[in-house]
């Protein structure tokens, strides 16, 4: 029986893959364009980059530390809310060091669905799961544990996930929401070091692991 694991923080390289796509060499496009960081009316949402964002040195605070260990009141992590209400909730830190951040990715979730036009599941179809064959993989931008376990892509969640650990996907997006299965992700590990472009992997692993910090 294949099990099916909510990849959380091991998808972070699939946003980035998906900006590198759309936007080639030009990431600062986004600054200070974008209707969505406008409509935060938010200062630091233009004192950040795509850069720190991708790298969690954006100085911005934990939108999930607002529900504790998720435990205690798991309704709350079930009940949908807006993007721009969860990231006009945390705090930010100008002085911009490295501080493991969920805010940076459901940001950069919902930059790319505001850049292509279409939903982060659409441009994770295009750009990760079809190239790379994926086909037992999907990216969910709604429902909750209830609502994807009726899905026959989702059937076999992992026993570790249940109601009282999960998200619901509208208040995730790019910060964690693919599920996948370890067949799929073999391929692709196989896409991206033996298919894939090679300018996409000089990038995305450009400066890998020589920051002074050990980041």
């Amino acid at each position: 029986m294949t099990a099916y694991l909510l990849l959380a923080t091991l998808q972070n390289q699939y946003p980035g893959v998906s900006l590198k796509q759309l936007l080639g060499e030009k990431c600062g496009a986004l600054w200070p364009q974008s209707p969505l960081l406008k409509s935060l009316h938010r200062d630091w949402a233009f004192q950040v980059s795509l850069l720190d964002l991708l790298t969690h040195r954006s100085g911005l605070s934990d939108y999930l530390d607002a529900y504790g260990d998720g435990l205690t009141v798991p309704q709350a992590l079930n009940e949908p809310r807006s993007a721009i209400d969860l990231l006009r909730s945390i705090s930010f830190e100008p002085e911009k060091q490295y501080v493991y951040s969920n805010s940076n990715y459901l940001l950069i979730g919902k930059l790319i669905e505001e850049l292509s036009g279409h939903s982060l599941e659409a441009v994770f179809n295009t750009f990760i799961q079809l190239p790379a064959g994926m086909h037992a993989t999907v990216c969910p931008v709604s429902g909750n544990y209830f609502t994807l376990k009726q899905k026959a892509g989702s059937k076999q969640l992992a026993p570790n996930l249940s109601e009282r650990v999960f998200i619901d996907m509208s208040n995730v997006g790019g910060a964690g929401s693919v599920i996948s299965t370890l067949q799929d992700l073999i391929r692709w590990g196989h896409y991206l070091f033996k298919v894939a472009p090679a300018s996409l992997r000089e990038v995305m692993l450009e400066s890998y692991g020589a920051a002074s910090d050990g980041e």
